[in-house]
């Protein structure tokens, strides 16, 4: 079970679903209990200018914190900062990379047919 404690829910679905591509069937909780065996356990926390997370691999006894300036009016930028903050944290931990980097669900697809439709050839959009 991972438990995904974040003190601002606006990036929670970014980063799920990326925890949930590097720990395939896991389940998630939102919430810290005492007795709960976690096997990841991720904090964020949201600050003016920054995001904090940190990643508690409770297997490994390792624990992974990072910090990115973000601006917040931005929502895409700063999703992508934390989503690639994410994938360096828990690439380190799991020893994966993802084919896809830190795209999640159908973008991936729709950007490559988006290109190879546009006339970009298969070698440019790989």
């Amino acid at each position: 079970m991972i438990g995904l404690i974040l003190d601002d829910q606006s990036f929670e679905q970014d980063i799920r679903e990326l925890l949930m591509a590097f720990y395939p069937g896991e389940h998630f909780l939102h919430e810290e209990k005492n007795d709960e065996d976690f096997r990841l356990l991720v904090h964020g926390v949201t600050g003016d200018d920054f995001f904090r997370l940190s990643l508690e691999d409770k297997e490994q006894g390792i624990t992974k914190a990072s910090e990115t300036k973000v601006d917040f009016s931005d929502r895409f930028e700063t999703k992508n900062r934390i989503k690639r903050m994410l994938y360096g944290m828990a690439g380190e931990l799991t020893g994966r990379e993802l084919p896809w980097g830190t795209l999640t669900g159908i973008r991936p697809v729709k950007i490559a047919m988006t290109k190879l439709l546009s006339g970009s050839k298969e070698e440019e959009v790989f």
